[in-house]
């Protein structure tokens, strides 16, 4: 999980809609 990525990508769909849910998966997907 690239933290620089996941802000831009959190910037783009928008940080009140999906920034949890975007951070939430990528903590699932580093600990599986």
């Amino acid at each position: 999980c690239f933290f620089p990525s996941l802000t831009k990508i959190v910037g783009t769909l928008g940080p009140k809609t999906r920034s949890i849910e975007v951070i939430e998966e990528c903590l699932k997907a580093g600990m599986s």
